[in-house]
């Protein structure tokens, strides 16, 4: 409860607002840049940002903007020694404290390897579910190491329309894939069906209420008829 009023009345003024990798496949334990914006709503502010990977802290630094806007920032962090995808989160103490979620993306450690090329895909919104050739392969934002080869990439999110798309991965390259999804409009059918039912649902209201008032009637004849029965 504390911490719902606190977001209510001491909403955080410097928030994550994007982060990127330049080159989101790494080589294990190299320095690589990340760049990342910050969205400050009030003035004079203090803050600090902190960067985890997978979970564990790597990096913190502290900030000071006099001005309301959208900042530009780049560090340098050292990549993990262990080959595959990791995880890369972005966070300010005022998203802490308001129990905000920062901002997380994947990128890859790994060497250059003979057969084998990347594919990165991110959505407008984020949480797509990502097939290829009918594969599930995972939610965007993701990066995947695949084989060099064609194949048809398939991005779902319920209540939007699905994207198909025909792909090449190269040897060692990285094809990056980025689509802003469609919501799915209300069919007109199905609008025509919800007046229907609306139509009928008046209709029963009206019988059903006409019967309640004739009953009514009813039981007051009845009373007046026992009433003049009594008096003679």
């Amino acid at each position: 409860m504390k911490a719902i009023i606190s977001q209510k009345l001491f909403p955080a003024c410097v928030i994550v607002s994007s982060v990127y990798i330049p080159t989101p496949v790494v080589r294990p334990k190299s320095k690589f840049k990340v760049k990342f914006g910050l969205k400050v709503s009030c003035y004079l502010q203090y803050f600090w940002v902190y960067f985890y990977i997978d979970g564990k802290e790597v990096y913190k630094n502290w900030g000071f903007h006099i001005l309301p806007g959208v900042y530009e920032h780049e560090v340098e962090l050292t990549a993990p020694a262990e080959e595959g995808k990791h995880k890369l989160k972005v966070i300010t103490d005022q998203e802490i404290a308001e129990g905000l979620p920062g901002k997380t993306i994947e990128f890859y450690v790994g060497t250059p390897t003979a057969g084998y090329g990347f594919l990165e895909v991110t959505s407008e919104p984020d949480g797509a579910s990502v097939y290829i050739n009918d594969n599930f392969i995972g939610v965007t934002p993701l990066i995947e190491k695949i084989k060099v080869g064609h194949y048809t990439l398939k991005i779902i999110k319920k209540g939007y329309e699905p994207v198909e798309r025909m792909i090449v991965i190269a040897e060692n390259k990285i094809t990056r894939v980025h689509v802003k999804l469609k919501e799915i409009s209300q069919p007109e059918n199905r609008k025509w069906i919800y007046s229907l039912f609306a139509g009928v649902a008046g209709i029963a209201t009206g019988i059903l209420a006409g019967y309640a008032k004739r009953k009514g009637y009813h039981e007051i004849a009845l009373a007046k008829a026992k009433e003049i029965i009594k008096r003679r």
